[in-house]
C-alpha cells in the first residue's frame, strides 16, 4: 500500500467510508442496533473529503495529485517540458528569422550608377516616385557677364557630397537653402570668383556657354560688338548667395541646379556626367529597369553614350533566403504541431497502467482523463513559457514584430498537444471495468 499513490489510496477508502455510512444509516431508520465499528465508519463518512486537517475538493485532489505524479516521474516530466521548449523555440526564431529577412529584403538598397543621361532624364528620374534619393553631378563651362575667361558651372542637387571639405554659404536677403529648389535662373558663386568680378548676395548676372561666346566672336570682329551679342545671348541668373569652401579651387565656381533653365542656356538638354539613385520600393525592381531604359532611349539624340548599372546583388541574396524561408515557415508549423500531438499521445500512454488502476479503483473517466491531460499540459506549457523567455530576451525588437505570428504557432502548437493528449486519453480509460481488470491480470 505505501507504494500507491495518495489519490488511490483516499478515493479507496471515501468510498468504502460513504457506503458504511449508508449502511449505518439505514440501520438506524429501521432501528436497528450498530456496532463500534460502523459508528467508526461512520465518523470517517463525516470526515470524508477532510484528510490530515485540510479540506479537499476534486479539484484540488486532481492538482496535487498530478504534481506529486510529476515529481515522482521526473524523467517524463523534463522530458516532456524540453521537448516543449524546443519545438516551441525552434519555431519562434524560425519566425523571427524570416521577420528578419524580410525587413533585409526591404531594407537593401537598389543603387543604381548612370552616366551621360540627358539632363532632362535626370530631371525627369529624380522626381519619380520610384526614387527616394538621387544625386547628380555634371558641370557646364561658361561665361560671366561676358568674360572673356570662362568658369565652371557645377550642376548638383547636393553640395555636401559634392564639395570636399566644409563649407558655409551667405544668402541674400529674403533665400536660404531651399532656394536651389527654384525651376528658374538661380545659383551660389564662389567666394573668390565673386570677389574678384565684384559680385554680391542677390546680384543678377548674365551666363551663356563658352561655346557660344567663341561662336560669337567668329561673327564679330570689335570687341564691343561682341561684347553686346553676347549680352543679349546671356540668360540672366540671380545670385542668391555666396559660397566659402575650404578647398579653394572649389571657390571659382558657380554652382546650380539642373533645370530647364539650364537646358535653356545649353540650348538643348546636355549630358549629365554622373547620376545615382536608390530605389524607393524593392518590390519595383523591374519598373525601375523600365524607366531607366525608357529616359535613356528618349535622351539618345542628346546623350548617345549614357549607360547605367543597377545593383541588385544584395537584394537578389535577401530575396532567395527570404523566399526559402516563406516556403519552409508552413512546412515546420505543421512537422511541429504533429510531433506534438504524436509526443504528447505518446507521453500519456506510459501513464495507460496508472490510469487502470484509478479507474478500478472507483474515479470516473472525465477525473482520470483531466488527470491526464494535467499532467501532460502543464510541462507543455511550462516549456512554451520558457522559449517565450528565451526569444524575448534574445531577439527583443524581432519578437515584439512577429508577436501575433509567434503566438499563433505555439497556440496551434498546445492545441495539437492537448488533442493528442486528450485523444489518447480516452483511449486508455474507454474500456469497462472488467476488461481494465483482466489487462491488469
Amino acid at each position: 500500500m505505501k507504494r500507491m499513490a495518495p489519490l488511490e489510496l483516499l478515493a479507496s477508502d471515501v468510498k468504502n467510508a460513504r457506503a458504511a455510512a449508508r449502511r449505518s444509516t439505514e440501520a438506524v431508520k429501521s432501528g436497528q442496533v450498530f456496532a463500534g465499528a460502523d459508528l467508526g465508519k461512520l465518523r470517517l463518512a463525516d470526515a470524508a473529503g477532510t484528510v490530515s486537517g485540510r479540506k479537499y475538493g476534486a479539484a484540488s485532489h486532481t492538482w496535487f495529485y498530478v504534481l506529486r505524479q510529476m515529481w515522482r516521474r521526473k524523467g517524463k516530466t523534463v522530458i516532456s517540458l524540453a521537448l516543449a521548449a524546443v519545438l516551441a523555440g525552434g519555431i519562434g526564431a524560425l519566425a523571427l528569422t524570416r521577420l528578419a529577412y524580410r525587413n533585409a529584403f526591404l531594407e537593401t538598397n537598389v543603387n543604381v550608377s548612370a552616366t551621360g543621361f540627358a539632363s532632362s532624364s535626370v530631371t525627369t528620374l529624380s522626381k519619380s516616385d520610384l526614387i527616394k534619393d538621387a544625386y547628380y553631378y555634371g558641370t557646364m563651362e561658361v561665361c560671366v557677364n561676358q568674360a572673356d575667361t570662362p568658369c565652371s558651372m557645377i550642376l548638383t542637387n547636393d553640395l555636401n557630397r559634392c564639395l570636399t571639405g566644409e563649407y558655409s554659404v551667405t544668402y541674400a536677403d529674403g533665400c536660404d537653402s531651399t532656394a536651389l529648389d527654384d525651376d528658374g535662373g538661380v545659383c551660389l558663386v564662389g567666394k573668390p570668383l565673386a570677389e574678384s568680378m565684384g559680385i554680391q548676395p542677390g546680384d543678377e548676372i548674365g551666363l551663356l556657354t563658352h561655346d557660344l561666346y567663341k561662336f560669337i566672336t567668329t561673327l564679330y570682329e570689335d570687341e564691343s560688338e561682341v561684347k553686346e551679342a553676347a549680352a543679349l545671348a546671356s540668360w540672366k541668373y540671380k545670385v542668391v548667395g555666396v559660397i566659402e569652401t575650404e578647398n579653394e579651387s572649389e571657390g571659382f565656381h558657380l554652382y546650380s541646379v539642373a533645370n530647364s533653365t539650364a537646358d535653356w542656356l545649353y540650348g538643348q538638354p546636355f549630358p549629365i556626367g554622373y547620376c545615382e539613385l536608390t530605389l524607393a520600393d524593392n518590390g519595383k525592381v523591374d519598373e525601375l529597369n523600365t524607366i531607366l531604359e525608357e529616359q535613356k532611349n528618349a535622351g539618345m539624340q542628346y546623350a548617345p553614350v549614357a549607360s547605367y548599372y543597377v545593383d541588385t546583388a544584395g537584394l537578389e541574396s535577401a530575396r532567395r533566403v527570404r523566399d526559402l524561408l516563406e516556403t519552409m515557415f508552413p512546412v515546420a508549423v505543421g512537422a511541429v504541431m504533429l510531433i506534438g500531438m504524436l509526443g504528447s499521445g505518446l507521453m500519456v500512454l506510459q501513464s495507460a497502467e496508472e490510469a487502470a488502476l484509478l479507474r478500478i479503483l472507483g474515479s470516473s473517466k472525465k477525473r482520470v482523463r483531466a488527470t491526464l491531460l494535467l499532467e501532460q499540459m502543464l510541462p507543455c506549457t511550462v516549456g512554451v513559457l520558457l522559449a517565450a523567455v528565451l526569444l524575448c530576451l534574445s531577439a527583443s525588437a524581432l519578437f515584439k514584430g512577429s508577436v501575433g505570428t509567434v503566438l499563433l504557432c505555439w497556440f496551434l502548437y498546445l492545441l495539437c498537444c492537448f488533442v493528442g493528449a486528450l485523444a489518447t486519453a480516452i483511449r486508455i480509460t474507454g474500456g469497462r471495468i472488467l476488461e481494465l481488470l483482466q489487462s491488469r491480470g
